[in-house]
């Protein structure tokens, strides 16, 4: 195939240290998530060999991967085709967290930090940690990445109060936030108050989640408390092709359900 000899064809890196692979896995597994069913087309192995100009060993490696994640399946003598994934259903019903929930529904979770400083808090977030008019607040801004297993699901920006959680640069954030700040800090959540809204995500948003720009996603706002204390303020952007809101509702006692 021409072009074989270059440094870069079919988008992969022939210079790299990253094995090409795992550089196929990773772009495949992106087209996935972008196309869903529609993904199906331009998966032979024939077509990859063509499209990126790898050797059928280095594709076969690349689909080995994608199908342990279980993003395709190979029928033999019909092909590879996508797995379609279910949605991941989040019941509102009480204090929920992206790890518990993932590891409940037998997904890893993962984090990957992407920003972690102090800032002056905005109006809005003074008001929501009720900081007062005080011209020396600092908050602790961190904003992750959160993921179940390979599959990006949430990107989360965090503030806490900086006074509340002296030396939390130092500390591993890739894990359960309220974790921290119960057992570094003594601060045990006890309530929340949480609003949703449907949006669509940016250019950058989207490239972190491995979506088309435009596409649908959930905005998750939430405020913590410890007692009647706001501890953190919290915004989610969350995919929404991956994710469901369900609450269970109930008549209240005494009240006559009317239609």
């Amino acid at each position: 195939m021409k072009g074989r000899d270059r440094t870069l064809a079919g988008d992969l890196d022939r210079s790299g240290s990253e094995p090409l692979y795992r550089q196929l896995a990773r772009k495949l597994r992106s087209e996935l998530r972008r196309t869903g069913q529609d993904g199906a087309e331009g998966m032979t192995e024939l077509q990859l060999r063509e499209r990126f100009g790898v050797s059928r060993y280095t594709v076969r490696q690349a689909l080995d991967l994608l199908e342990q994640e279980g993003l395709i399946e190979r029928k033999k003598k019909r092909g590879t085709f996508p797995v379609a994934r279910p949605v991941i259903e989040q019941p509102l019903e009480g204090i929920y967290t992206f790890g518990r929930s993932m590891m409940g529904l037998g997904l890893a979770p993962h984090s990957r930090v992407l920003s972690l400083r102090v800032i002056t808090p905005t109006e809005s977030l003074a008001g929501q940690l009720e900081l007062g008019s005080s011209p020396g607040a600092r908050l602790v801004e961190l904003t992750r990445l959160r993921s179940a297993g390979e599959e990006p699901m949430v990107v989360e920006t965090v503030w806490i109060p900086q006074p509340l959680v002296p030396g939390i640069q130092q500390l591993d954030l890739t894990g359960s936030v309220y974790d921290v700040l119960r057992d570094r800090y003594g601060l045990e959540v006890t309530s929340a108050q949480e609003s949703i809204q449907p949006m669509v995500l940016d250019t950058r948003s989207a490239r972190l989640l491995g979506l088309a720009k435009g596409s649908a996603a959930f905005s998750v706002q939430r405020v913590s408390y410890v007692a009647e204390k706001p501890v953190e303020v919290r915004h989610s952007l969350i995919r929404g092709d991956r994710y469901l809101y369900s609450v269970r509702l109930k008549v209240q006692s005494g009240s006559p359900l009317r239609v």
